[in-house]
């Protein structure tokens, strides 16, 4: 299933262990080849592995694709967690 047909958030797709395909992305706040981190519509959350790129990006829709190696997929904070500080900061604690 393609992510763009009518996702409408928190759906996940994992192929192989080398693409993953997410929608309800809100932010990418940050990326290298060993992580992604960003804000989803169900909160923080990283993305681990090893030559990770990001194939896709639309924030309009909120579709991400990563592909490389991946080895876990985290949440990082509840959705509407509002403690004081940005996303990063709350990730650093």
């Amino acid at each position: 299933m393609n992510l763009s047909e009518g996702m409408h958030g928190g759906t996940l797709v994992l192929r192989d262990r080398t693409k993953l395909e997410l929608d309800g992305v809100q932010d990418v706040a940050s990326f290298d080849e060993a992580a992604v981190l960003l804000q989803t519509t169900l909160g923080g959350m990283t993305i681990e592995g090893s030559g990770l790129h990001i194939t896709r990006l639309d924030l309009e829709k909120g579709l991400l694709t990563v592909e490389g190696q991946l080895c876990g997929v985290f949440y990082t904070a509840e959705p509407g967690d509002k403690k004081k500080g940005g996303f990063l900061s709350r990730l650093v604690k």
